[in-house]
C-alpha cells in the first residue's frame, strides 16, 4: 500500500481478500458476516442508490429471515454508527447516506483497495499503449502485490459468490498482462511459480497456456512446450468436446516448425470472456440487436465471442446474476415489452454466469426446442417465449403442461431462464425480473452510440422528438439508427418529417421500419378475443383509457370478460396497468394496433358490435 496514500485518506476498505475496514492503522470490528456482506454490497456499488430488497437478495437470496428489511435496517444503522463514531445520535451520516428507499455509499475520501487495483491497472495499460513496458510492469506488479487471497473471503450470500467469481477473473487477467509483459521484456522465469498454481486451478484457460508455452520455448524447452499443448489439447476434448482455439494453434504450428523465437512473433491468446465456462455450452441463438455494439457469436458449443455492451441494463444484469445461482435451481422469468431486449439481456446474462455451472449451458432461441435430458447442475435459457402455448412447444409437452415440464426440470437440478414478452403468470414458484424501456438519456447514448454523437448534438429538438416516439424500445431505437446511417446527407429533422409523410399518406407506414416481425409474434400469441379489445382501445386515439371508455367499442358485453381480456393483455406486455381499471398504450404498440385495428378482417370483428361508434372513433 502507498503510505503517503493511506495517511491522506484514513478511512480504507479492504475487499480483495477477507472484508475488512480500518481507521488509520486501527482495524475496525465490522461484526458478522452478513453485515461484511452488506458493506461490501454497498462498496461494490459504491456511488449508486441501492435498495433494500436488492440488500435482501445479495445478502440472503432465497432464504431471506423472517423480517429481512429489518435485519438491513438494523445492519445499516450498525454500519453507521462504527464508520461515523463520533457522528451525534441524530445527525445525517455523511458516509452511509438514505436517498429515496434505498441507500448510498460515498466513498470521496476514502481508501478501497478494489478500486486502487483497479486504477493502477488502467494506469498500466495506458503505459503499455505508449511503449513503457517496464512502468506497466512495475504498475501491474503493485496491483496484485495488494492481494490478499480470494476477494470476499468468508462472505455469505449470492451476491458474494457472483462477485467472487468476477473478481477473481479480474485478478486472473491482471496477472496474464504481467506475465506477457514480462515476456515480451525478456523475463519468461517471472512469476513462474504463481503461474503453475494458476495453471492448476485453470485446467481450461487456453491464455494461461499460452503464456507457459511461450515461457517454455524462449528458454529453448521446445519439447516440453509441445507437451503442455498436448495435454490441453487431451483435456479440452475429452472433457468440452472442443478443440484449442486458433491462436492456440498458430502457436503449436509455430513452435513445430522452430520459427524465430522473438517473443513479439508467437501469437499471445486473447481473454475470451469475462469467465472460462466449466460446463458444456450450446449457444442455439441468431444474431440480434439492441445493444450497443454488434453481437458476434462463436460457433455451437461455446459462449458468445463478445458480450453486449448494454446501455441502461446493470440492473437486470445484477439481479439474474444473483437469482442464476446453480447451487439453488429455480426457475427464472425475463420479461418485458416487445423490442425492449430480453435477448440482449439473456445473453449478457449467461456470458456472466456461465462459468458457475458444471453440466450443461444451452440457450434455445425462438423457434426451437429443448435438447434432450440435461445433467444435474445445468442452465437452460428459452429465449423469445411468447405465452404458455409457446412454452409448450419449446418443451415437447402437450397444451397446459410446460410449467410442470418446467419444475420438473428445476427439481432435476437444472436452472431455468425464461425470457420473451410474457410473465409466465401460472409458472410457480418463479422469480421475475423485468426488462423496462431505456429512459430519455439511455435512449440518446444508444441512439447517439449508431449515429454519432457530433450528428445527434447538431439537432437535440428533432433527436429528441424521435425518441419520445419511439419510447425507448432499444430494437427500435437501432433500426431508426440504421435508417439515418443510411442517409447520411438527411438531417434528422428530414428524417422525422419524412416519418410523418409515411404515415399520413399509408396507415400501415409503421411496417415499413420492419418493426412487424418483432411485434407480429407478441401479437400473434394472443388470442382475437384480446386483441378486438387492444384494437377497439387503440382506435379510441389516446395513450391511456378506462375500461368503461373502452367498452363501447368492443364486441364483448360482459364487464368481468373485458376484465379477463385486458389481463391477458398485460400479462403479454402489449398494455400497462398504472392503476387499476387504467390501461396504457406504449406509443409504438398504438400505432401497429391501430393499423391492424383497419385491416378488414378485424374492422369486420370490431363492427359486430360498436359498429357505428367505431366508425366513428377512427373518423
Amino acid at each position: 500500500m502507498d503510505h503517503q496514500h493511506a495517511a491522506a485518506l484514513p478511512l480504507r476498505f479492504v475487499l480483495a481478500g477477507p472484508v475488512q475496514a480500518w481507521f488509520r492503522d486501527e482495524p475496525i470490528a465490522l461484526g458478522p458476516p452478513q453485515r461484511r456482506a452488506l458493506l461490501a454490497t454497498l462498496l461494490l456499488g459504491a456511488g449508486r442508490v441501492i435498495g433494500p430488497d436488492r440488500l435482501v437478495d445479495a445478502i440472503w437470496g432465497a432464504d431471506p429471515p423472517a423480517n429481512p428489511q429489518s435485519a438491513v435496517q438494523a445492519h445499516v444503522s450498525v454500519l453507521r454508527r462504527i464508520l461515523e463514531p463520533g457522528r451525534a445520535p441524530r445527525e445525517e451520516s455523511r458516509i452511509l447516506r438514505s436517498v429515496g428507499g434505498g441507500y448510498l455509499l460515498d466513498v470521496v475520501g476514502m481508501e478501497v483497495d478494489l478500486f486502487l487495483f483497479r486504477h493502477r491497472l488502467a494506469a498500466a495499460r495506458a503505459a503499455g499503449a505508449d511503449g513503457s513496458l517496464e512502468r506497466a510492469a512495475a504498475l501491474l506488479r503493485t496491483a496484485l502485490d495488494g492481494w490478499d487471497g480470494v476477494a470476499l473471503t468468508g462472505l455469505p450470500g449470492p451476491m458474494a459468490e457472483v462477485n467472487r467469481v468476477a473478481l477473481r477473473e479480474e485478478r486472473l487477467a491482471a496477472f496474464e498482462e504481467l506475465v506477457e509483459l514480462e515476456l515480451t521484456r525478456g523475463r519468461p522465469e517471472v512469476r513462474t511459480v504463481e503461474l503453475h498454481r494458476l495453471l492448476r486451478e485453470n485446467p481450461h484457460r487456453e491464455r494461461l497456456h499460452g503464456l507457459r508455452m511461450r515461457g517454455l520455448h524462449r528458454e529453448g524447452r521446445r519439447a516440453e512446450a509441445l507437451a503442455l499443448y498436448a495435454e490441453l489439447r487431451a483435456r479440452l476434448v475429452a472433457d468440452l468436446g472442443i478443440e484449442p482455439g486458433p491462436e492456440l494453434r498458430a502457436l503449436q504450428r509455430q513452435i513445430l516448425a522452430e520459427d524465430t523465437l522473438n517473443t513479439g512473433d508467437l501469437p499471445v491468446v486473447p481473454l475470451r470472456g469475462p469467465s472460462a465456462p466449466q460446463g458444456r455450452v450450446s449457444s442455439a441463438f441468431p444474431p440480434a440487436e439492441g445493444c450497443g455494439d454488434a453481437r458476434s457469436f462463436r460457433a455451437p458449443d461455446a459462449l458468445p465471442a463478445t458480450v453486449p455492451d448494454l446501455v441502461g441494463r446493470d440492473h437486470v444484469l445484477d439481479r439474474l446474476s444473483v437469482l442464476l445461482l446453480p447451487a439453488a435451481p429455480r426457475p427464472v422469468v425475463l420479461h418485458g415489452l416487445p423490442c425492449v431486449g430480453t435477448t440482449a439481456a439473456a445473453v449478457a446474462a449467461v456470458a456472466r454466469v456461465a462459468g458457475r455451472f458444471a453440466g450443461e449451458v444451452h440457450l434455445v432461441a425462438s423457434g426451437r426446442t429443448v435438447p434432450g435430458a440435461l445433467p444435474g447442475g445445468s442452465l437452460l435459457v428459452l429465449d423469445g417465449v411468447h405465452g404458455e402455448p409457446d412454452l409448450d412447444e419449446r418443451l415437447g409437452t402437450t397444451p397446459g403442461a410446460g410449467t410442470s415440464a418446467v419444475a420438473r426440470l428445476v427439481a432435476a437440478g437444472t436452472t431455468v431462464l425464461i425470457a420473451g414478452t410474457y410473465r409466465m403468470r401460472r409458472l410457480t414458484p418463479v422469480q421475475r425480473v423485468q426488462v423496462d424501456p431505456l429512459t430519455f438519456e439511455q435512449s440518446w447514448e444508444l441512439f447517439a452510440r449508431h449515429v454519432g454523437h457530433e450528428r445527434v448534438d447538431r439537432e437535440p429538438a428533432a433527436v429528441g422528438e424521435l425518441l419520445r416516439r419511439i419510447g425507448g424500445l432499444p430494437l427500435m431505437l437501432v433500426a431508426n439508427a440504421t435508417q439515418l446511417d443510411s442517409r447520411p446527407s438527411w438531417s434528422v429533422a428530414e428524417y422525422c418529417r419524412d416519418l410523418a409523410a409515411q404515415q399520413a399518406a399509408d396507415p400501415d407506414w409503421i411496417h415499413d421500419l420492419g418493426i412487424g416481425p418483432f411485434l407480429g409474434h407478441s401479437f400473434a400469441a394472443v388470442d382475437q378475443d384480446a386483441l378486438e379489445v387492444l384494437c377497439a382501445g387503440a382506435l379510441l386515439d389516446r395513450p391511456e383509457f378506462s375500461r368503461d371508455a373502452v367498452r363501447p367499442l368492443c364486441p364483448v358485453q360482459d364487464r368481468q370478460q373485458l376484465i379477463t381480456r385486458l389481463a391477458r393483455l398485460v400479462d403479454h406486455h402489449l398494455l400497462a396497468e398504472p392503476a387499476p381499471g387504467t390501461y396504457r398504450f406504449h406509443p409504438l404498440i398504438r400505432e401497429y394496433s391501430l393499423a391492424l385495428a383497419r385491416t378488414p378482417a378485424m374492422w369486420a370483428r370490431l363492427q359486430r358490435f360498436g359498429g357505428e361508434r367505431a366508425r366513428r372513433a377512427a373518423g
